[in-house]
């Protein structure tokens, strides 16, 4: 198998993590900016003092970060399963030519083995 769709899955992940750190930022960018655009004009009063509206952008930053280096990190991972999957795959081939084109064992060596 190819696991193609695996890897779609893994870059579609790694991808909306990063759409999310830049949404986050700029959500954050404009609750400092123009609160007002953002939430609007009487729906939180307490976003008129700038030391509110920083803990609030930072608060959604890192909101945004978490969630987005979360996502970040599932892809990666599993992108990092699937090049672990091919590996193996390979050396278990390998492996298994070598015991195919290894002469017999005679049956006084098999018996000296420990099991």
């Amino acid at each position: 198998m190819k696991y193609a769709f695996t890897r779609v899955v893994a870059g579609v992940e790694i991808a909306f993590g990063v759409i999310i750190i830049i949404a986050g930022t700029v959500i954050a960018a404009l609750v400092v900016a123009q609160p007002e655009w953002f939430i609007g004009k009487s729906a939180l009063p307490a976003l008129t003092s700038m030391p509110n509206r920083i803990a609030v952008a930072l608060s959604v930053f890192l909101v945004g970060l978490g969630i987005g280096a979360t996502t970040i990190v599932v892809g990666q991972v599993l992108l990092a399963f699937l090049d672990i999957l091919r590996r193996v795959t390979r050396i278990d081939r390998r492996q298994r030519r070598r015991q195919e084109s290894a002469p017999p064992e005679s049956q006084w060596t098999d018996r000296l083995r420990r099991r």
